[in-house]
C-alpha cells in the first residue's frame, strides 16, 4: 500500500503527493486525495484528516488554513463546506497563528460566538467580514457585536466625532460655535458676526446670542463680544461700532447709545466723528456753548459770534465785558 505499479513495472512506485493507495497491494494507479483531507508526500497510504481551522481541496497535499472571516471548528473539512461557513454578522472570525517562523492572521478553529468574538466597539462586522468596518466621523458606536454602518449611531446634537472608529463622542462643540447632530468638528458652524456664545455645547443656530450692548461681534465664532472702544457706541447686534456724532466724544468704553456720548465741552469744539476729546478750542470771537461742531458757531445753540460790548478769547466759555470807559459796537470782539 502507498504504492502502485502499472503495467511493466519493475518495482513499486510512491504514490506522488496529493494522491494515496490504502486498499489495494495490486494497485495500477494511485487516488486522488479526498476534500476534507491531505496526501503530503509521497507513499501516502491512509491520508490524514484536516484538523478543525483548517480544509483542503480533492488532491490537496497540504491543509490550509481557514481564511479571516471563515471558521472550521471541525475535522476534514471541505472547501465547499468552508465556503459556507461565513462569519455571522456582527462577530469577527480571525485568530493569530504562528506559521513558517512568521505570524498570520487565519479564520477560527471553534464555533464562533458573540462572547469571545464579538465585533469590538467604534466598529461593525458584516457577514464573512474580512476586516472589521469602522464607524465614520460623526458617528460613535459604544456596544459590541454590532452588524453594519445603521448600527453607527449619530453624535448627538452639542457634541461632535472627528476620528473613525470611536466608542463615543470625542467632545463637546466649542464656545462660539454649534454642532447639529453628526458633527465631525468642534468647530462645525460658527455663530454668525454679530452673535457670540460663551459656552460649549451649542446645537443649533438659536443657541448663538445676538451680541450685547455696549460690545460688538465682528466676527463668526466668537465666544465674548468685544469691548466698544473710546468714541464708538454699540447698540444690541452690533457687528462693527458705530462712530459718535460730530459735535460729541467719548472717552470711555461700552457705550450703548449715541446719547451715552458726551456733547463737546464749553469752550471746545468737536468737529469730526468718533473723537475721544475735544479737538480743540473755539476762536477768538466766538462762544462754544456745548456740543459745538466747529470753532466759530453761529447757530445760536451750540454757539455763538461775540455779543456787543464784549469780547471773546480763544476758549472762552463766556464773553468778557468791556471795563468802564470803553465800549464795543459790534460783534465778534
Amino acid at each position: 500500500m502507498g504504492n502502485y505499479c502499472p503495467e511493466g513495472a519493475q518495482a513499486a512506485i510512491p504514490c506522488p503527493a496529493g494522491t494515496y493507495n490504502a486498499f489495494d497491494n495490486n494497485a495500477q494507479t494511485c487516488l486522488e486525495c479526498p476534500a476534507g483531507k491531505c496526501c503530503p508526500g509521497s507513499g501516502t497510504q491512509v491520508p490524514p484528516k484536516c484538523p478543525p481551522g483548517k480544509y483542503s481541496d480533492k488532491g490537496a497535499s497540504v491543509c490550509l488554513f481557514c481564511e479571516v472571516g471563515t471558521y472550521c471548528p471541525n475535522e476534514a473539512t471541505t472547501v465547499d463546506e468552508k465556503n459556507n461557513l461565513m462569519c455571522p454578522a456582527g462577530v469577527f472570525c480571525m485568530r493569530q497563528v504562528t506559521d513558517g517562523g512568521s505570524t498570520r492572521n487565519v479564520g477560527l478553529d471553534v464555533y464562533p460566538n458573540l462572547r469571545d468574538h464579538y465585533c469590538t466597539e467604534g466598529y461593525y462586522c458584516i457577514e464573512g467580514a474580512t476586516s472589521k468596518s469602522e464607524c465614520p466621523p460623526g458617528t460613535y458606536n459604544r456596544l459590541r457585536g454590532r452588524k453594519s454602518l445603521l448600527d453607527c449611531q449619530k453624535v448627538e446634537a452639542g457634541f461632535y466625532t472627528n476620528v473613525p472608529a470611536s466608542a463615543a463622542p470625542t467632545g463637546p462643540c466649542d464656545p462660539g460655535f454649534y454642532c447639529p447632530e453628526g458633527s465631525t468638528s468642534a468647530q462645525q458652524v460658527p455663530c454668525p458676526a454679530g452673535t457670540f456664545r460663551s459656552i460649549p455645547k451649542g446645537s443649533k443656530p438659536e443657541d448663538c446670542t445676538i451680541c450685547t450692548s455696549g460690545g460688538y461681534c465682528p466676527l463668526a465664532g466668537m465666544s465674548l463680544p468685544l469691548p466698544c472702544p473710546a468714541g464708538f457706541y454699540c447698540p444690541i447686534g452690533t457687528r462693527y461700532p458705530e462712530a459718535c456724532p460730530e459735535g460729541t466724544y467719548s472717552n470711555v468704553l461700552g457705550l450703548t447709545d449715541s446719547q451715552s456720548c458726551s456733547l463737546c465741552d464749553p469752550g471746545k469744539y468737536c468737529g469730526r466723528k468718533n473723537l475721544t476729546a475735544p479737538q480743540g478750542d473755539c476762536d477768538d470771537g466766538y462762544l462754544c456753548i456745548k456740543g459745538s461742531k466747529r470753532p466759530e458757531p453761529t447757530d445760536k445753540v451750540t454757539g455763538s459770534i461775540c455779543p456787543e460790548g464784549g469780547y471773546c478769547l480763544k476758549g472762552a466759555v463766556g464773553p468778557s465785558w468791556c471795563p468802564d470807559g470803553n465800549f464795543n459796537l459790534f460783534e465778534g470782539g
